[in-house]
């Protein structure tokens, strides 16, 4: 993941998050790597604005089954006007 300034590249390896910042572009080159943030378990999805990861810590459960409702907003209206 990149920071929201693009400076940053943000990479998990191990169960902990690493960050690698640029420091030039011709040629590229980047920083040592280093540890930000020991996972223990969590899911990092993004980064927000502020610079805080967006993590969840939880189990992982296998999806057994995926729905995909096709014209969502459609059905939504039809269902509400029989009523």
């Amino acid at each position: 993941m990149w920071s929201h300034d693009g400076n940053t590249l943000y990479f998990e390896t191990q169960g902990k998050l690493f960050e690698v910042s640029l420091i030039g572009t011709s040629p590229l080159r980047v920083s040592e790597p280093r540890e930000v943030l020991d996972l223990d378990g969590a899911t990092v999805f993004g980064i927000g604005p502020d610079g805080r990861f967006i993590a969840q810590r939880g189990e992982s459960r296998r999806v057994t089954r995926l729905e995909v409702i096709v014209n969502f907003h459609r059905e939504v209206a039809e269902r509400l006007t029989t009523r």
